[in-house]
């Protein structure tokens, strides 16, 4: 199957397949650079072409490990990898909460009662018998647009579709919406200690109004219920389980979404594809997390020396787990500079891996699968804007697209 010539990403799958490996470039991976993020495919290739590595960073060793078998050796081993911040120089760009305990950096038995007590409101089962209603979500925002011919897809849909479904799930006035897109909006990635007091004063109130009520269902209620029951959280942890759910529940979603119609959009015979079924969207939200996730390295630190992929790393050693790059392996995935929605096995890490797999991972699916079909159902002649470019909002963890206008007209 080949892509028109003027597609904008049919041109990055031809300098993938071209990009010569620099063996140098490895040592220069830097997860929180914009340089890197903005050109990541000509990194991984580097390290892909290495066993992990130890390099510089602020004056201490970090390691590097991107070959799929040692992340996910490393994502399974929480033992020896902790998720605990260690308060080295660097590793502060991954604290996004400054020192709130959140499920992300913890680890067990803290992160299993943690997970426990959040898990009711994010069941799989639960979350798909809310899709008629996130349907009814998404057809508000796209009734939105009647009469208008661009749209600038990130802000006004991939954005404000988990702004609202998390509105929806916390049970709050829809006033009170811009709240939560603040605390979830891509791109941010340290809060100030001002934003952190205002946002906890909110939810500390919310959870004394759930408190005063009974049986409700929405997350904090199901949150409370779970404590209730025998897993016992404190007020802080409470609160920063609801930040931590809120920012990656928003903005890796929106990243996720736009991120996946333009891989569609882009290429005219996939486009064409899911328009003539529409139930393969799983599996376009599926590859493009492989192949261009909005996580691309998750944070890891050593509790003891260890060893991985015959690379000795030291005790107390801050760890990039270059999850991107393992995901383009070509020891696991065949052709994996290609975009093919139909790869099966496609076991890639785009959730994570181990105890700390991303526990939004169903409704961020589920909003994947409807913003595509919902989009291909509204709007036959769906196109790029003419001249556009992808630039990209790059932190420690990731990237996502700054925008993607759209002519839907």
């Amino acid at each position: 199957m080949s892509d028109s010539p003027n597609s904008p990403f049919n041109a990055a799958d031809k300098d993938a397949r071209g990009v010569q490996v620099d063996p140098e470039l490895k040592f220069k991976y830097d997860s929180s650079d914009p340089a890197v993020g903005a050109d990541l495919l000509a990194y991984y290739k580097s390290l892909l072409a290495a066993p992990p590595i130890l390099v510089q960073r602020r004056g201490i060793a970090w390691a590097i490990v991107s070959r799929y078998r040692d992340c996910v050796e490393v994502l399974r081993d929480h033992k020896r990898f902790s998720s605990v911040n260690p308060n080295l120089p660097g590793t502060e760009d991954f604290d996004a909460f400054r020192g709130v305990p959140v499920m992300t950096f913890v680890d067990p038995p803290v992160h299993t009662r943690l997970r426990r007590v959040a898990a009711p409101s994010l069941a799989v089962r639960r979350i798909y018998d809310l899709e008629p209603r996130f349907r009814a979500i998404c057809g508000a925002i796209l009734d939105g647009w009647a009469g208008r011919r661009e749209i600038d897809v990130v802000s006004e849909l991939a954005v404000e579709l988990p702004v609202r479904v998390f509105g929806f799930l916390l049970d709050i006035p829809e006033r009170d919406y811009e709240l939560v897109r603040s605390i979830g909006a891509p791109g941010k990635t340290l809060y100030t200690a001002d934003f952190l007091a205002s946002r906890h004063r909110y939810i500390t109130e919310l959870v004394k109004r759930r408190r005063a009520q009974s049986g409700g269902q929405d997350l904090i209620s199901l949150a409370i219920a779970a404590h209730e029951a025998g897993e016992k959280i404190n007020e802080l942890e409470l609160f920063g389980m609801v930040m931590v759910l809120v920012t990656g529940g928003i903005s890796t979603t929106a990243d996720s979404i736009s991120g996946a119609l333009y891989q569609m959009i882009s290429r005219p015979q996939l486009l064409a594809q899911l328009r003539a079924n529409p139930a393969l969207a799983p599996n376009l939200v599926e590859e493009n997390l492989r192949y261009d996730g909005p996580v691309q390295t998750l944070f890891r630190v050593t509790t003891e020396d260890v060893e991985v992929g015959g690379t000795p790393i030291p005790a107390r050693t801050p760890v990039y787990v270059v999850a991107g790059a393992a995901n383009r392996d070509p020891a696991v995935f065949s052709n994996p500079d290609e975009f093919d929605i139909m790869r099966d096995p496609n076991d890639h890490l785009g959730f994570g891996e181990g105890v700390h797999f991303c526990i939004g991972a169903a409704p961020a699916r589920l909003q994947g699968k409807i913003a595509i079909q919902m989009m291909l159902e509204r709007f036959p002649r769906l196109r790029i804007a003419h001249g556009w470019r992808p630039q990209y909002t790059v932190q420690a963890f990731g990237r996502g697209l700054a925008s993607l206008p759209l002519r839907i007209d």
